[in-house]
């Protein structure tokens, strides 16, 4: 018995290929425990049919040619939901047009496919450089390809005088296996160790009395993996993988959505809680401070001038808190313009330099070559950044320093265009491995960490992230590092 690959579509028609039982369990179990370059690298070098079909689905998806079991691997993992014959498994994560169970696919053990097997493992063990024997093993693996792709359940005629393997196939694959069933005057090293190894396989299974210790030993490796009549007949509960897949690719993104969910909940909450406390807490705040600014007045007993006035500021902070908690709940709309990034964060750095002089910390700004201009509320991005700025001002020590570099970042081809950065490193005590997934959320305190977050943080993740931005935490060797990246103005400024 098999399982069934999704189906490899072509304008006239569409290739269907099996997997064995036995590759079909371990691929199942491999998806379960969370699919890594390094396991279907194993599994696909194993599997013949689920190597073809990688390289024309990686072909057709991506234009790519697969030439080793290893790269198949990592374009698996980072494609895998492929396998449900999925293109986007976040937009349409169960989309379907066939059965949900398909009936199983008859197996037949293919002599071509046992050959390839063992040759493949000869070829990995050989004495060639790396890079030639892992191109001879994957090249010898699917030696068998054009076979397989024209017995495979084809749909449709492909036209005539033409092969699916010809509309599924990057030429320069095409052009491989051509060499290495019919161009004997060939010198190509990889051509030249893929053949040798399928004739010295090819002489192993067929004449048990060959002598070839190595292949016979690789024969015994493949004894789980090799096709076997008595097992493929058995019964056995029906496997339906790209079934299996999409559940899986179903289950991932049901877990993307509860974290968005549960964040959107949070802030609707926190929106809640800021308005009531807006409303209930404001008022009374403001009696007490005009009441502690009325007696400081007339007051002239030192000490009690200093609780006054201690009584007062407090008042203003649990102010300002929940002024806070209301713009990370509900920020206002900004008011964008062309602005220089540079020129932000001078104006962040010059309204903290006193607070820095004070603390005896230096803050040093380093700009990059040429003006950077972002989309930007100033004064509201000036904010975010200044309290970036003091996070980081708190956590040194007198004598400390904090800089804070302007550079440009180049686009990176996955969705990231070219944006500004500004780097704020200090020399404090670092942020512990627990603390940074939780660095930016209001709900969290991390004082105990030597570090304070509170609202400050939040408030500048959350008017960045309105900027378009990102706020990215590392830690370096020493201290801590925080990158706040804005996309650059598709024009100048006025």
């Amino acid at each position: 018995m098999a399982s069934r690959l999704p189906a490899l579509q072509f304008l006239q028609g569409a290739c269907q290929l099996v997997l064995p039982r036995r590759v079909a369990m371990r691929l199942s179990v491999c998806l379960l425990q969370g699919p890594t370059g390094e396991a279907l690298s194993w599994i696909v070098a194993a599997a013949p049919t689920l190597a073809v079909w990688t390289i024309c689905r990686s072909y057709q998806r991506s234009g790519k040619m697969v030439a080793t079991s290893e790269e198949a691997g990592r374009w698996l993992a980072d494609h895998w939901w492929q396998l449900a014959d999925i293109d986007d498994r976040l937009a349409n994560p169960v989309a379907s047009d066939g059965p949900s169970m398909p009936a199983e696919v008859a197996w037949q053990g293919d002599p071509l496919m046992q050959i390839g097997l063992v040759a493949s493992r000869l070829a990995g063990a050989s004495q060639q450089p790396d890079g030639i024997s892992r191109q001879a093993a994957w090249l010898a693996l699917v030696n068998g390809t054009r076979r397989w792709l024209a017995t495979a359940s084809t749909r449709g005629a492909p036209g005539v005088g033409s092969h699916p393997a010809d509309r599924l196939l990057p030429d320069s694959f095409l052009l491989l296996l051509d060499k290495l069933h019919d161009d004997q005057a060939t010198r190509d090293p990889v051509i030249l160790l893929a053949r040798d190894m399928l004739r010295r396989a090819e002489r192993v299974l067929t004449d048990e009395q060959a002598d070839d210790p190595q292949a016979k030993r690789a024969m015994a490796d493949l004894a789980d993996w090799l096709p076997d009549e008595e097992m493929n007949d058995a019964p056995a509960l029906p496997l339906d993988l790209v079934h299996l897949a999409r559940r899986i690719a179903r289950m991932e993104t049901m877990e993307e959505n509860f974290d968005r969910q549960l964040e959107e909940e949070k802030l609707h909450a926190l929106k809640e809680l800021a308005q009531g406390a807006g409303h209930e807490i404001n008022n009374p705040l403001a009696n007490i401070a005009i009441l502690a600014q009325s007696l400081l007045r007339n007051e002239s007993d030192p000490e009690r001038q200093w609780m006054l006035a201690s009584i007062n500021s407090q008042a203003f902070r649990a102010t300002e808190m929940i002024a806070d908690m209301m713009l990370f709940a509900k920020p206002p709309r900004l008011e964008l313009q062309p602005l220089n990034v540079a020129t932000l964060v001078h104006r962040a750095v010059d309204e903290i330099s006193d607070r820095a002089d004070q603390a005896g910390v230096a803050i040093r700004v380093e700009e990059g070559v040429g003006p950077l201009l972002v989309e930007a509320d100033e004064n509201h991005l000036v904010e975010a950044i200044k309290a970036v700025c003091v996070n980081s001002l708190e956590a040194c020590s007198h004598g400390g320093l904090v800089e804070v570099m302007i550079h440009e970042q180049p686009g990176d081809g996955r969705g990231h265009g070219r944006a500004a950065v500004i780097e704020i490193r200090d020399d404090g005590p670092g942020i512990p491995a627990e603390v940074r997934p939780h660095f930016f959320s209001p709900f969290y305190s991390g004082r105990e960490a030597g570090r304070g977050l509170g609202f400050g943080l939040s408030k500048s993740w959350r008017i960045v992230t309105e900027h378009g931005g990102r706020i990215d935490v590392d830690q370096p060797l020493a201290g801590a590092r925080l990158m706040i990246s804005l996309p650059l103005a598709e024009k100048p400024a006025a």
